[in-house]
């Protein structure tokens, strides 16, 4: 296993750990920086009663990743972040358009691990009132 793989099996693991460990209830009656700032914590807690060392970037990429995905809008976050993107346009995994200043760009690389994950960032896009969801209804199934 490469250390990428690794990397992705923590993210993964983390990310589990943390969704039973948080209420999201709890979470949700938080203001947005509160949300980010309580899963992080909870996050690194979580690493640390796991063992993992990771080096300081590797720390910080796998807990933003974590809170991203718990508070944020998951892979695309840092794209709604950017204040040249006017537009995101997700069409599947590695499939993903964004509009910047007036032109369409694809965006290198693979943003989502698969189908399910673009099903369940599409789903939760529409529990947020600051996006919208262009699909069919069977897309989110």
């Amino acid at each position: 296993m490469n250390r990428t793989d690794a990397l992705v099996d923590v993210r993964r693991s983390l990310h589990e750990r943390l969704i039973g460990r948080v209420d999201a209830r709890q979470l949700d009656a938080m203001p947005r920086a509160e949300r980010r700032l309580r899963v992080r914590e909870e996050a690194l807690s979580l690493l640390r009663e796991q063992g993992h060392m990771l080096p300081q970037s590797a720390l910080a990429d796998v807990v933003n990743a974590v809170s991203d995905a718990v508070v944020g809008m998951g892979p695309i976050e840092f794209l709604l972040k950017d204040p040249d993107v006017t537009e995101v346009m997700v069409n599947g995994p590695g499939d993903v358009y964004v509009e910047r200043k007036g032109r369409i760009e694809k965006v290198v690389g693979r943003l989502f691990e698969g189908e399910e994950a673009v099903r369940e960032s599409g789903s939760r896009r529409l529990r947020r009132s600051r996006c919208v969801w262009l699909g069919r209804d069977d897309d989110l199934m």
